[in-house]
């Protein structure tokens, strides 16, 4: 009797572990709102090219209190994780602990190398390719949601492509065609 309670004690605690664990990748976070599905380097860049998307490249790191703010008011966001995750490929890199290495132009980078290369020297840095994988802009530190929903709206629109200014885009409503 006292090993079947035991039996079911632990079968209960092997299933309240795998119910509550939580991939990172899912597209949800823990407390089950809509977050961004994130992916490694090398899977997020084939996914990319695979789907003719545009790449989210956000560098963060565990100790950083403003990259945990952009996890939670921005990342976390229906607005955003929708938007991102229907538009975009998004790369989620911690130079301190990924080694992955990133192909640009035909050099390979580890992370912290091309931080340096594209003059990024603190955290959060977001980073923003094309749909032909080439580097477009770097955006440092928090950014606030309405500043952030215009900027990827920006980049998915091909604004920057265009010539119009991001200024001038959100003067005209996130719009980059004429007045």
């Amino acid at each position: 009797m006292k090993s079947r309670i035991i039996k079911a004690l632990i079968l209960n605690l092997i299933f309240i572990a795998f119910s509550c664990s939580n991939s990172g990748n899912s597209g949800e976070n823990i407390s089950g709102k809509a977050s961004v599905k994130w992916y490694g380097i090398q899977e997020g860049m084939e996914k990319a090219k695979k789907e003719g998307k545009s790449i989210i490249m956000y560098f963060y790191t565990d100790w950083c209190v403003y990259c945990k703010k952009m996890d939670v008011q921005i990342f976390s966001d229906p607005d955003v994780s929708s938007f991102m995750n229907d538009r975009y490929i998004s790369i989620r890199i911690n130079p301190e602990i990924d080694k992955e290495t990133i192909l640009v132009m035909g050099k390979n980078f580890t992370p912290s190398q091309f931080m340096g290369q594209i003059g990024a020297s603190g955290f959060p840095t977001t980073m923003f390719w094309d749909k032909k994988q080439k580097p477009l802009t770097v955006l440092p530190g928090y950014t606030e949601k309405e500043t952030f929903l215009s900027v990827i709206s920006y980049i998915n629109d091909e604004c920057y492509s265009k010539n119009v200014p991001l200024d001038d885009y959100i003067k005209r409503n996130n719009n980059c065609g004429k007045k």
